[in-house]
């Protein structure tokens, strides 16, 4: 198991902003309208990775479609 830092909060009346940062190395970000329950396929989801001094964005299927499961973030492909 890892130690999980996750804060989902309110950008706007627009959107609700997730983020769980596994590591230095790895960041979840998932955007959602605000009351989307975190189990509902009704978010976005961006993995970020680091490596050396490479940051990667990618998308949770490949796409910035509103969705994916915030709670399946993990398991999910991005590209």
């Amino acid at each position: 198991m890892h130690n999980m830092a996750q804060i989902i909060t309110s950008l706007s009346p627009i959107k609700t902003l997730a983020v769980d940062e596994i590591s230095s190395a790895l960041t979840y970000l998932g955007f959602a309208k605000p009351g989307t329950g975190t189990d509902e396929a009704k978010w976005q989801i961006r993995r970020i990775t680091k490596t050396g001094t490479v940051t990667v964005f990618e998308f949770a299927d490949g796409n910035d479609r509103y969705d994916n499961v915030w709670d399946d973030r993990t398991s999910l492909t991005y590209s």
